[in-house]
Order: structure tokens, then sequence, then C-alpha cells
């Protein structure tokens, strides 16, 4: 702290300075240049249907930082310094500062100082990241409220404090509207219902005669903290504001940073994105069977399992060259980062409004492409809709047409929340919850011989009851243990299904059944409305594996012509077509 005193001490006492300037905004971020590419980020960008979808850019192009620091010191500047480098801030606006000419400049390690205006009881300064693009620096200082604007390449960035005792007056520097788009950030220290306030005052509308005479709008989220705490009243306010011009007003996010000592007001950040901006999801490694060679992947696994013997030691291995003629057939991964409503045929308009965007974020070019783009994503996304709306159906897809009310309530089944429960207190509570306390002797069942018994399983299973089978397995359905999934089943070629078809007459012959098919992956659910620490909320799931599932279809296929008749007209639970509400009323 001490060196940062002195370092301040000996900062220039020149108020205001313009940097030299340099061509272009180094505030634009074209797409991560000079960062390294993960694995990932390599992975997909050889794949051709994700390759033009990666120059989208990601981060903001300008970050504004602006906070009330009610007095500047060393400690401060030290925590101030911290929070622009953790945020990538390209500009920092500070009002309050409380240093006269006769006190040092303040100083922010990382920032460079380009216009102050000192003043013992209020003061503001305007400090850049160095390398930034300084066209000019102006102010104004009338009736103490403190103006002052820098002009980079393509926008005006102004910090505006206005003492709470004097009304609202806005004096522009000589460089505000040097640029078509305008950002200004600052305490204002008026009250209007617009930005969370019960009532306004006099100020308040002031202010929005004035945002709306030089066309800049609001950035304001009411879900967001407020920017001041009153000690005295104990309560929240939010005096700090940001105005942008309305051509770039929906590309702003504006977020409230943590409390810094030894002042009431919460540092505000403004980050302005471009139009169309990726969203960005994780990579995850998984099959896209959409873009999936099903005929190169038939052919090769009828190859691989030419000289295998379909029995039940051997169907390991059957699952491990599955998973091979997947690999090379079935590309892996997903998509990091994509536009909702983005469509091969807008990709082109998209590239467009990206090169401009890197060139110059803020030209009329840029702004008009943007635009563009929006309009036609927007139309794209509505007969999106429409088409949604029109296909669903309760009767035949009702799995769809369910998820598809779930996203009209807003019912997002995904949880963020982190439960720091184990997995093996999970699974000892499930061992618990299947030994009962009330023992009773376990009733043994006899089997009577019957010959019609014994003939279900004696005839072979045929190629076409397989292929019924099959067809009844219902896709994205989570795989078992071996991790072969429905659709990769439903894609086998003659040779695959009929190793398939002989391993289950293998093991109806034999009664030896493969390993993995006694195995299942069990995963626990959490009961609606439980506590997610207590190990007894949850409920467990098991995913048995698709092959075995589709053995035991064709088994009960082959049996229920018996059951019928053995099976009472009263037994309807677990029958199809029956209820067993008709027999309990």
């Amino acid at each position: 702290m001490q060196q940062a005193f002195q370092k301040s001490r000996a900062y220039s006492l020149i108020t205001v300075r313009a940097l030299p300037v340099s061509s272009g905004l180094p505030a634009v971020k074209p797409i991560a240049a000079h960062r390294r590419r993960s694995k990932s980020e390599k992975k997909s960008a050889n794949m051709p249907h994700m390759r033009s979808r990666e120059t989208a850019p990601v981060g903001p192009t300008l970050t504004i930082i602006s906070v009330n620091i009610e007095g500047i010191s060393a400690e401060k500047e030290y925590i101030l310094s911290d929070m622009c480098m953790y945020n990538k801030c390209d500009i920092l606006c500070m009002q309050e500062t409380h240093r006269g000419p006769d006190n040092c400049r303040p100083t922010i390690e990382g920032m460079v100082l380009i216009a102050e205006i000192q003043h013992r009881q209020y003061g503001s300064a305007l400090f850049a990241r160095p390398g930034i693009s300084i066209k000019s620096a102006h102010k104004t200082h009338v009736n103490n409220i403190e103006v002052i604007t820098v002009e980079l390449c393509s926008c005006t960035v102004t910090s505006l404090y206005k003492p709470p005792n004097e009304v609202f007056q806005f004096h522009k520097p000589l460089n505000f509207e040097n640029q078509p788009v305008q950002l200004v950030l600052g305490d204002f220290n008026s009250h209007s219902e617009s930005w969370g306030y019960r009532a306004g005052d006099e100020n308040g509308i002031l202010v929005e005669e004035w945002a709306e005479s030089y066309g800049v709008s609001l950035i304001h989220d009411p879900k967001l903290p407020p920017s001041f705490n009153s000690g005295r009243w104990k309560r929240g306010y939010n005096p700090d504001l940001i105005f942008a011009s309305e051509r770039i007003s929906k590309q702003c996010i504006k977020s409230v940073c943590e409390v810094i000592p030894r002042t009431q007001h919460r540092p505000i950040v403004c980050k302005t994105y471009a139009a169309i901006r990726p969203r960005t999801v994780p990579f995850r490694r998984r099959f896209n069977f959409a873009k999936a060679d099903w005929e190169s992947y038939a052919e090769e696994l009828d190859h691989l399992i030419a000289d295998l013997e379909p029995t039940s030691e051997n169907y390991a291995e059957f699952v491990e060259l599955v998973k091979l003629a997947s690999r090379r057939h079935i590309p892996r991964g997903c998509r990091t980062q994509y536009v909702p409503g983005m469509s091969d045929d807008l990709q082109e308009q998209a590239d467009a409004y990206y090169t401009s965007y890197a060139a110059d974020p803020f030209s009329e070019e840029t702004l008009y492409l943007g635009h563009k783009l929006m309009e036609e994503i927007s139309q794209a996304q509505g007969r999106k809709w429409s088409e949604l709306v029109e296909n669903v159906n309760m009767t035949h897809n009702s799995k769809k047409a369910w998820a598809f009310i779930n996203q009209l309530n807003g019912d997002n089944k995904s949880s963020t929340y982190h439960s720091n429960i184990t997995a093996d207190q999970i699974a000892h509570q499930l061992l618990l919850n299947g030994k009962t306390t009330n023992p009773r002797k376990p009733i043994k069942l006899t089997r009577l011989p019957s010959a019609q018994e014994n003939d279900h399983l004696k005839v072979p299973f045929s190629i076409s009851e397989l292929d019924v089978g099959i067809g009844k397995l219902k896709n994205g359905k989570a795989s078992g243990i071996d991790d072969v999934r429905v659709e990769q089943i439903k894609r086998f070629g003659p040779k695959a299904k009929l190793w398939l078809l002989q391993l289950f007459n293998f093991c109806v012959s034999t009664t030896s059944f493969p390993k993995l098919w006694r195995k299942s992956h069990v995963i626990a659910t959490l009961k609606p409305g439980k506590d997610p620490e207590d190990a007894k909320s949850y409920r467990p799931i098991s995913l048995l594996c698709h092959t075995f599932k589709l053995f035991e279809r064709l088994v009960l296929e082959r049996i229920t012509t018996t059951l019928k008749d053995v099976f009472i007209a009263q037994q309807a639970g677990f029958r199809p077509g029956k209820s067993h509400h008709k027999y309990s009323t």
C-alpha cells in the first residue's frame, strides 16, 4: 500500500490529456485472436458444420465500470485495480474522488489517467486501459455538475456526477456528439420509478427529458441489487445509472459488482456485446446421430463381427466392436457456441455482420447489418414457433407436447443447486430401503409341469420377431451399462441383426446370459419438494441394457397369448387395454 501511495504522489498534475490516436479500437476482441485454442475447439474446428460459427464474437466489445468511490485511497485503488483486471475493463469512470489541486493524483494500476476534475469535496476522474485509442478528452464543470467525455474511434464515453443538492443540468463537452454512439455513466442523484424509486422528483423528470432529447436509453435491470445502500435509511437505491444510444441499447448489459469497503456505492458495469451473440454451452463428448454415416457404420460392424461367435461370453467384445464402428462413422462432440434461430441460409449474412463488427462495432454499416440479421432470425423463430404449435399432439406424441407445455410455464428441470451429499451416502440409504423391518418367511413358489408352458420357447426366435421388437424401441432413451443406444441398434446391418438373434436363441437354449445384462446403471433422482441434503430424498432409477430389454420383449410376446388364458378377468393391473379403476369401483 505504501508503494502505491508513493507512486500516486509522483504522478503528473496534468488534469486532461489525450493519448496518441491508434488505428482501430483495441477494446474490440474479435474471437480471441491471441488466445490459444483448447482441444475441444480444435476438434470442432475440424467439423465443417461448426467451422463458420466459430467466428462469432463471444466476449464484450467494450467494458466500462463506473463507481462513486466516496474518497479515493490507496486501499480503494488496489481494489479497483483488481476489479478492472477481473472484468477486463476498458474505461473506468470514478466520481467523488475528493482530490483537490493540492492532493496527489489518483492512480489505478493497469489503467491510465485520461482526464480529471479536481475538487476537494467532489471530483471526478476517468481512466482507460493502456493501448486503447483515445481521440479526444473534454470536460465541463458547471454548478458542481462534473462531466468528462472521452472520444473513442467509434463512440464516446461520458462520466457524469451531480451532487445531491444541485438541480440536474447537462452541459455537454465539445466532443460529446463527435461519434454516432454515446455511452453515459455516473451518479445522477435523481429519483424516478423507471430505475427503482418509489416516487420520482424534479431531477428524475429532468434526466428523463435529457435522455429523450439526446436519444439515449436507460440500461437498467430491476432484478439486480441496488447500487447504493444508505447507511442512514437502511435501504437500497439506484442513483448510479447507465444510458446508451438507442441503436445499441439492446446490446448493452448492466451488472453490479461487490461492495467496496468504506463506500455506500457499489460499482456498476456496462458491457457492450454484438447484436447477435452466440450462446456458449460446455463441450460434451456425445454422438451426433443426425450426421452419422449409417450405411458405412452397418457395413463395418458386419465386417467386424464376421468371425465372432454369438455367445454370452462374447457379448462384451460385441459391444466394443459396436463402439469402434460408431466412433469411426458417427461424429462425436457438440457445438460449444450457437445462435438460436440461426440457419444455413442466414449464415452468409451473419458472416458479413461479424466481419463488419470486427472492423468497427459501432459503424452505420455494422448496426444496419445487425438490425437486419436480428429481424431475419426473429422471423425464422416465429415460423419455427408456428410449426411447433401446429404439430403438438397430446395423443401421438405426449412427451414432446408436455415438454412444450413445460417451456411455456417456465418449468426448467435443470437445477444449478449443488448438493454436498455423496453418492456413497445415497447408495447406503438405498440398501437400507430394501431391508424390511417386518421379517417374513419367503414364500416358495412351485412350478407345475405343463407341456403347454414348455412349448413357448422351444421354437427359436425368428428375424421377423426381432425386427418387430426393434421397431418398438424408442429413440432418445438413456443407455445401460454397455453404453449402446437404441439408435445404434436400429441401424444394425443384416449380419449384426443375425448375430443378435443367434445370441438370444443361445441364451434361451443354454440359460446363460451375458454378465453385462445382470448389471444396471443406477441413477438417484431427487424427489419433488424434498430436501436435497437428505439421502432419503432420492429415488433410484435403474438403466438396463437395451439389448436385454429387447430380449425381454421377445420373450413377453411369446408368453402373452398363454397368459391371457391364465389370468382371471379381474386382473387389470399391468395389462394393456385394461384399467384397475373399472374393477375397484
